[in-house]
C-alpha cells in the first residue's frame, strides 16, 4: 500500500504523507485504513476489528516505563493524555498471599 502511494513523493516530515507528500487528509486515511482492514479480512477469512487508533493505544500500553516515560514515548504534553491511550492492566500488590493455592486431591 504504502509503495503505491508513496512511490517518488517526498514525505515532508509526516509519519504518513497524502498522496502528494504533504499532510494527510483525514478521509483519505480512513478509507486507505478501511480499504486495508477490509484485504486483510479477505485474506485471512476474518473480520479486522479496531480502529487505527488502537495501534496508538497498544503502542503505550506496550511500552515499558513509567507514564513519565510513556508520555515522552507518545510524544503528549501531559500523563493525562497518556493515562487515556494506555491500556495495561495495573497489578494491585498482594498482602504476601500466594497467587494459586494447591488443593491436594482425595483418593
Amino acid at each position: 500500500l504504502a509503495h503505491r502511494h508513496f512511490a517518488n513523493k517526498s514525505a515532508a516530515g509526516y509519519i504518513i504523507p497524502s498522496p502528494s507528500g504533504g499532510r494527510m487528509n483525514k478521509k483519505t486515511f480512513n478509507t486507505w485504513w478501511n480499504n486495508a482492514k477490509k484485504a486483510a479480512a479477505l485474506s485471512l477469512g476474518r473480520e479486522i476489528p479496531g480502529t487505527f487508533h488502537d495501534i496508538k493505544a497498544k503502542a503505550i500500553s506496550d511500552y515499558d516505563g513509567s507514564s513519565r516515560d510513556k508520555q515522552l514515548f507518545s510524544g503528549h504534553k501531559t500523563e493525562g493524555q497518556v493515562s487515556a491511550y494506555d491500556r495495561k492492566v495495573k497489578i494491585s500488590p498482594t498482602l504476601e498471599f500466594p497467587l494459586e493455592v494447591q488443593h491436594k486431591s482425595i483418593k
